[in-house]
Order: structure tokens, then sequence, then C-alpha cells
């Protein structure tokens, strides 16, 4: 029986199509996985990289007991200011 892909040799017991036919598509097939890898390998690497990169203002680093502190002045002079808005202002 004819390869129903190029229609010339005889395909493979058991198989579709014949060995070039075959082959060609495995080859096919293996360089798209191939630039489907070095894809999401160039992806993979500028995503690291753009990571990597300095930030314009680094943050500096604050403790997590210093970060609770700050956070109750920020709390604290925001509350103060609520108060004072809301007393009567003496003229």
């Amino acid at each position: 029986m004819p390869c129903p892909k190029c229609g010339t040799r005889e395909k493979l017991p058991g198989q579709s199509v014949c060995r070039q036919c075959l082959t060609a598509y495995q080859r096919e097939r293996r360089a798209r996985v191939r630039a489907a890898l070095a894809a999401s390998q160039n992806h993979a690497d500028s995503a690291f990289h753009s990571h990597m990169q300095p930030t314009a203002n680094p943050q500096p680093y604050v403790s997590p007991s210093e970060s609770l502190r700050l956070q109750m002045i920020r709390l604290y002079n925001l509350e103060r200011t609520r108060i004072n808005n809301l007393k009567p202002h003496r003229d």
C-alpha cells in the first residue's frame, strides 16, 4: 500500500507513512521542540535577568520590628491629624 503522504513509496507495516516521511516528520517535530525550548529558556533568562537589574530607588533594609515601629508612628500621626481636624479652632 503506498504512503498517503508522498504517494510514491510503500508505507511501513504498523505505520501510516513510509520511512522517509516518518523520518522527515520526526526531524520537523524535534526542530519544533528545540525551538520551543530555546524560546522558553530565553524567556526564563530574560525574566531572571530583569529581576537582577538595579532599581532606580533601592529600598533600605528595615527589620520587622523597625517596620512595625514605623507603622505605629504613621498610624499615630494619622490619628493625631484626624483628632486635630475635629477640634474647633480658636481664633
